[in-house]
This record gives C-alpha cells, structure tokens and sequence, in this order.
C-alpha cells in the first residue's frame, strides 16, 4: 500500500502533462492578447492621427511606434515560438484595425498600402517577437 502524494502533477488531463504554475498564463492567452492590444492599437492610430497635436502626429504616423507595440505584447510569451507568432500576429491586427477604424470614419483603405503593412509584417513580426523574448528571458547578471 503506498501512501505517497500524487498531487496535481499525476491528475493532469493528458500522461505526463503538467499544469501551468500558479499565476502563469496559457500561451494562447498571450497570442489572445496580441490580437486584442493590436486590433486596439492599430484603432487608435487611426483616429489619433487626426486628433494628436502637430507636435506629436508623428507617433501617429510612425511604424517605430507599431514596433515598441508589438514587442512590448509579445514580451509576455514564455516560449520563444510564442513571441515570435504574437510579433507577427500583433502586427497583422494592427494592419486589421487601423483599415476598421478607417471605414468606420468614412475612409477607403488602400489595398496596397495593407498588402504592404502585411508583409512587412510577416517580415518584421518574428523578429520583434525573438526580441521580445530575448529580452524576457536575459541573464540577470
């Protein structure tokens, strides 16, 4: 007869399976939230570049600001396979909201101009990611 604990680790849904630890997020949860935050932001960069003051239109304006977006919503991914898609996808969502907002305040997004912010970010994405990642995981010392 054994006594021993088998504890949360054994009573997982799949054989060796091991449950997240206590407070740590699902990584779907993180690519969730990069679609979430870039379909936001790519929102509000469209209305923001008619509403921000001349002297900060260019945040509007800028792809350097999409970039820190989509890196700082990759940095919550744990695994480095999961930054890398939440870099792409942020970016894809941005492209996706800012072509919504467009419509909704009566403008025709171009399709080149999103065939192009598409591509770049299948380019870009994964390295903001990596970055993302890189900097998450970096040696404290």
């Amino acid at each position: 007869m054994s006594t021993t604990d088998t504890g949360p680790d054994e009573t997982a849904s799949e054989p060796g399976a091991r449950p997240a630890p206590a407070g740590e997020r699902s990584p779907w949860f993180v690519l969730a939230l990069a679609v979430g935050g870039g379909l936001l932001v790519g929102v509000l960069t469209s209305y923001a570049q008619g509403l921000l003051p001349e002297v900060l239109a260019p945040l509007a304006n800028s792809s350097g600001s999409w970039s820190v977006a989509a890196l700082l919503l990759a940095y919550p991914a744990r695994r480095r396979g999961f930054a890398i898609a939440a870099g792409v996808l942020t970016l894809f969502a941005m492209v996706a909201g800012y072509d919504l907002a467009s419509v909704l305040r009566g403008f025709s997004p171009s399709l080149g101009s999103s065939l192009f912010w598409c591509a770049t970010a299948v380019v870009v994405g994964p390295f903001l990611g990596w970055g993302a990642h890189a900097l998450r995981t970096r040696s404290r010392y």
